[in-house]
């Protein structure tokens, strides 16, 4: 009989805590993720902080916490991830009544990209582990890795010969705030001009000289077409990362510069720009879009960019091609624009000992730079 009391009175106990945790184990319980910051470079570090809480009495004896990330966010030497197209992080934890623990792990951002963490999974069981519990709750963790800018002594292009193309345009406008220096009068010259302290010191009229503003923007047009079958990913990533570093380097010149690239965005799946600007936010701007090109999308012909090109304005801004993929199609819209007389230049990343050979008649045109890519 005393068997049978107790028997009972287990069962009663088995049933009561495996319906409470079936009913209340997710009461309070929430997961999170955060990045230490929202925009590094290829080849940083970040940290990635992992948060649970329970804000309940029922304690949880063990809580397993489960996402998916890009294998490009490397975890060191990690035993509790598993690495194939993605990371697969799993974690333990035991957490009490009214309980918060917090995990920070530092990721290694091997490559650019865009990266999410669109769901986290938690896994749990109640007190005799009789029943296994699951929980997917969203994540709005996420993290631009910018391309890593290229050392301008490794860059091995004439940076001053494209700020000169710039600079020899051939539309110049009078800035009223900027002068250049002083002169002496001329009756061509409006009153306005005339600097009355300088005219003092020397008892001749003198007049500002007025500078000039560029009204010229730079439009850098990236290709992530792939020269050939057995061509490199690297070469297009390079690609990348030239057109970053020359957006930097001309936003720092104060000139205005855009970006059109054939890449598809991973989040929207079509092709991206940013118009024509010059400021710290603009700069981010151009950096986040070369971030979310998904090489694993099917790009649209560059030679079809090319034409959209074409079809605008001949006084339009200098066009800088990056593209290692030189084929005919490519090569015949760069001549076009040429002969239209639009200024254009074209850099061609290859790989160190396979040079890229353009029709000769643009190899002599002086408008081709060619950029050698250290193979791995």
């Amino acid at each position: 009989m005393v068997i049978l009391v107790i028997l009972i009175i287990a069962g009663s106990l088995f049933s009561l805590q495996r319906a409470l945790y079936a009913r209340y184990w997710d009461h309070g319980l929430t997961a999170e993720l955060t990045f230490s910051a929202s925009r590094v470079n290829e080849g940083d570090h970040v940290d990635l902080e992992e948060q649970v809480s329970s804000r309940k009495i029922l304690p949880l004896p063990w809580l397993g916490l489960k996402f998916h990330v890009s294998r490009d966010l490397v975890f060191p030497n990690d035993p509790f991830t598993s690495v194939s197209d993605s990371s697969y992080r799993e974690e333990l934890f035991s957490i009490g009544a009214f309980q918060q623990i917090r995990r920070r792990h530092n990721l290694y951002c091997r490559n650019r990209g865009y990266f999410t963490f669109k769901s986290i999974d938690l896994i749990s069981s109640d007190l005799l582990a009789s029943n296994k519990l699951a929980l997917q709750v969203r994540s709005e963790a996420s993290l631009y890795v910018f391309p890593k800018p290229v050392p301008e002594r490794e860059l091995d292009i004439p940076i001053e010969r494209i700020l000169g193309e710039i600079i020899t345009r051939r539309h110049l406008v009078e800035d009223p705030f900027e002068f250049r220096g002083i002169r002496e009068y001329s009756f061509r010259d409006p009153l306005k001009m005339i600097n009355w302290k300088a005219s003092a010191r020397s008892e001749v009229m003198m007049v500002n000289i007025p500078g000039y503003t560029s009204t010229q923007a730079v439009e850098v047009l990236v290709n992530v077409e792939y020269p050939s079958l057995w061509s490199e990913e690297r070469l297009i990533e390079d690609a990348i990362r030239v057109a970053a570093t020359l957006s930097d380097r001309l936003n720092t010149e104060g000139m205005p510069v855009g970006l059109r690239t054939n890449g598809r965005d991973i989040v929207t799946r079509e092709t991206l720009r940013v118009t024509s600007g010059s400021s710290g936010d603009h700069l981010v701007a151009i950096n986040e879009i070369l971030a979310r090109i998904d090489l694993h999308l099917h790009a649209p012909a560059f030679a079809d960019l090319l034409d959209t090109c074409l079809a605008e304005s001949d006084d339009g801004p200098l066009y800088i091609l990056v593209s290692a993929a030189f084929g005919p199609e490519i090569q015949e819209r760069f001549r076009m624009m040429r002969e239209r007389g639009m200024r254009c230049l074209w850099i061609v990343s290859h790989l160190v000992g396979q040079p890229a050979m353009l029709d000769a008649d643009l190899e002599d045109s002086g408008a081709v730079i060619k950029r050698g890519v250290a193979t791995a």
